[in-house]
């Protein structure tokens, strides 16, 4: 209730509560609490959430936890701890836009091919754009 009344702060202490009691059990329960975290600016506790929460296959491991769970690493300046669930996002994605991601963090950490691998295996998966290129 609190979070549909846009009350983020009380509702992420009443979600954190509700953890505490062992009282959440679902997994959009636990993607909900992840996101108040990391809305709050809890980012390394959102991914510890979502981590502990898909070790005991509570959270679903697909393209949007791992997305989720490597965009809290990086708020939290985790780099390194980004990269593998950016990688299991990406090539779970159905489309390259994580496999981009992942080549422009490879990118910023200097790791070029490792960056070019990444951006090949987002072409596959590139959705065209909308734009007509014919009037280019």
């Amino acid at each position: 209730m609190q979070n549909y009344l846009e009350r983020d702060a009380k509702a992420l202490a009443t979600m954190q509560l509700a953890r505490q009691a062992e009282l959440l059990d679902e997994d959009k329960e636990f993607r909900q609490l992840a996101r108040l975290l990391y809305l709050q600016q809890l980012p390394f506790q959102c991914a510890q959430v979502i981590e502990e929460a898909m070790a005991k296959g509570t959270v679903k491991p697909d393209a949007d936890s791992y997305g989720l769970l490597s965009n809290c690493y990086l708020a939290a300046r985790e780099g390194d701890e980004a990269l593998a669930p950016l990688a299991k996002a990406a090539e779970l994605s159905p489309d390259g836009e994580m496999y981009v991601l992942l080549g422009q963090l490879r990118l910023q950490r200097e790791e070029f091919d490792a960056a070019l691998e990444a951006l090949h295996k987002a072409l596959p998966k590139a959705k065209p754009s909308g734009r007509d290129r014919s009037s280019s």
